[in-house]
């Protein structure tokens, strides 16, 4: 994925027409520092958050909706996350995720009584995700839970090793 490219699904996700605004980078960012860095930028442009713990949001009144709607755009394009964080998973990365996923995430879930069966060999995870970008989740070996069941499992259990791991930080 390219810095366009970035530019053009930052456009495209907040519902903007016509070409994208082309705007200078200042710096990428690592998820960590994604939202403290975004909340920064819009309040110097007149948007402060409302922030609770880890969570930022926004009460933006009907009349500014569309400059607010622009100012996010702007201040994402010049704070991306960093651009090897939107690229495909080398074979070697995908290798980490896989032993994450078996060696931390299917105890983890079963420690908290969620049976998981059905884990694909590595070779063939790996095959899978050569071919579709996607791949196999705990979630497709076990019995179904709710979105809500889902998000609390994972916020005990996370599906991917830390990015320091992933992305060698």
């Amino acid at each position: 994925m390219t810095r366009e490219d970035v530019l053009q699904l930052l456009w495209e996700e907040r519902g903007l027409e016509g070409p994208p605004e082309q705007i200078d980078l200042i710096r990428e960012v690592s998820d960590a520092e994604y939202m403290p860095v975004q909340a920064e930028c819009l309040t110097a442009v007149g948007f402060p958050p409302q922030v609770s713990g880890d969570s930022y949001t926004w009460q933006v009144p009907a009349a500014q909706s569309d400059a607010f709607t622009l100012a996010d755009y702007r201040c994402a394009a010049q704070y991306p996350r960093l651009l090897a964080y939107s690229q495909p998973y080398t074979d070697q990365q995908m290798t980490l995720i896989y032993n994450w996923v078996a060696n931390q995430t299917v105890p983890c879930y079963a420690g908290r009584g969620h049976h998981v069966s059905g884990m694909p060999t590595l070779e063939s995870f790996l095959e899978h995700y050569r071919a579709t970008q996607t791949w196999w989740l705990p979630q497709d070996g076990m019995d179904p839970i709710t979105f809500e069941e889902q998000e609390a499992l994972e916020s005990v259990c996370p599906r991917l090793p830390p990015q320091d791991v992933l992305f060698g930080e």
